[in-house]
């Protein structure tokens, strides 16, 4: 998936997209793994900002991890990668925008995995900066 990950072209991440909308139309609410869709989603569209620089995927991501969030109450075992997602999420946004919002949300939602205790979620958070946390600002398209 990593090897996917850096290599897609923008036409396979609209059609993984695609398939993320219709796999999560299948798991309406109250499904138990609709979290799991809704992530999956907000991934590929993380993607695709990487690639088109569309800020409204950024939006629709956080959105969506937010969203997934209200459906992985403490101490849900998925709670901490989302939190883990979102805020990187919200970095990347910060990145872009420089709204200090977003910086003080990304450090909420990594600060709150820290504060879970986790051992693996603490781990992840520690090294999720290092690796997601953007390190340059992208160039931003206006949308169209």
């Amino acid at each position: 998936m990593l090897q996917f990950n850096q290599s897609a072209e923008l036409p396979t991440l609209n059609t993984v997209i695609t398939l993320h909308r219709e796999a999560l139309s299948l798991r309406l609410a109250p499904h138990s793994e609709r979290w799991v869709s809704l992530r999956g989603l907000a991934a590929s569209l993380v993607l695709r900002f990487h690639h088109s620089s569309q800020t409204k995927d950024l939006d629709e991501s956080i959105s969506l991890l937010k969203a997934a969030l209200l459906l992985c109450p403490k101490p849900h075992p998925g709670r901490p990668d989302l939190l883990n997602d979102l805020s990187a999420a919200f970095a990347t946004r910060f990145a872009v925008t420089a709204q200090p919002i977003d910086l003080q949300d990304a450090v909420h939602s990594r600060n709150e995995v820290l504060n879970m205790g986790e051992c693996d979620s603490i781990i992840d958070a520690l090294k999720s900066p290092i690796k997601s946390w953007p390190k340059v600002r992208p160039q931003v398209r206006t949308e169209d």
